[in-house]
């Protein structure tokens, strides 16, 4: 039944951008696996069995067979978006200096990383910045 359920999930994901079909496949597989754990404990397997037999972790079973429903992954959604309208406004204002801008929206509350700052401002200076032509 597992298998064939994550088969079923990896035809209807081919429309779907790499990434996200990865996502949608690891969720299908948990989501099998939650359903087998339920049936398996309904018949009054051991969790110990449970654990070896679909090769998770003990706490992972209890977890699943306690459980009423599959629980949905939380969404939390990138750190940066709350500070993108921020971080344009003041690229619109001439302020290109990543470490300046990190530390601003730092000083805001923002917990993420100067890297993902930094690849923001990159894809920003991509589309305002002409193509450089290489040296001859």
């Amino acid at each position: 039944m597992t298998v064939a359920l994550y088969q079923q999930a990896l035809t209807s994901l081919k429309a779907l951008p790499q990434a996200e079909q990865l996502r949608q496949a690891r969720r299908e597989q948990c989501k099998a696996i939650f359903m087998r754990v339920q049936e398996l404990s309904e018949q009054g397997w051991r969790g110990a069995s449970i654990a070896r037999m679909l090769g998770i972790h003990k706490k992972t079973v209890v977890k699943y067979a306690v459980a009423k429903h599959f629980l949905e992954r939380r969404d939390l959604g990138h750190k940066l978006a709350l500070y993108l309208p921020f971080l344009q406004t003041q690229w619109a204002a001439r302020e290109h200096n990543t470490t300046s801008l990190y530390q601003t929206i730092r000083d805001q509350g923002y917990s993420g990383l100067e890297t993902c700052v930094c690849q923001y401002i990159t894809l920003l200076r991509k589309q305002v910045e002409p193509a450089r032509r290489p040296r001859q």
